[in-house]
């Protein structure tokens, strides 16, 4: 339907956390942080691209510059608000493309999927997207956002049950 310019959105969260000195991986760390900020606090932009594709390296540019513009002993009080509203940029992106493309195309079910669906804000929302919008939903449980071995697992489990078969000589596409 759509895929992203240049960064995937975990990848935005992790880079936003690296901006901020927290370890990898910090999508998680930013998301739980993001919950003691306000999401308002610093305005983030939000690429207009068109179509169905996304682009978060100017949220991250723009980010960068944030942080670069808080004077550093004034940082640490600024974090929640700094997670919150990186949390919020990324997530709106992902929701209008998402309303978007169920929209345009007549799409009547939802999966979120990968290891960003392991983000609170964005498993709230897309829910709350999809019950406005007459979607079906399917977002996996936590325990399984978080491990991408589940993830491949499962992947795996549906293709074998279709009867799709790769053959030993497939080359593996790290980004689709």
């Amino acid at each position: 339907l759509g895929t992203t310019l240049d960064d995937a959105a975990g990848e935005a969260f992790d880079k936003g956390a690296k901006i901020l000195g927290l370890p990898y991986p910090g999508g998680p760390l930013v998301d739980a942080m993001a919950k003691q900020g306000d999401a308002r606090r610093f305005d983030l932009p939000l690429p207009q691209v068109k179509g169905l594709d996304m682009s978060f390296s100017g949220v991250k540019s723009a980010f960068r510059n944030r942080v670069l513009s808080i004077p550093p002993d004034a940082l640490e009080d600024e974090l929640p608000h700094l997670c919150a509203s990186l949390q919020r940029s990324i997530v709106d992106i992902l929701l209008r493309k998402l309303q978007k493309a169920g929209r345009t195309l007549g799409i009547p079910r939802v999966a979120v999927s990968g290891g960003v669906s392991a983000n609170s804000a964005l498993r709230e929302q897309v829910q709350a997207l999809a019950e406005r919008e007459g979607w079906e939903v399917f977002i996996p449980p936590f325990a399984y956002c978080t491990d991408n071995a589940a993830m491949i697992g499962m992947t795996g489990h549906f293709l074998y049950h279709s009867g799709r078969f790769a053959a030993l000589d497939t080359v593996p596409v790290p980004r689709w």
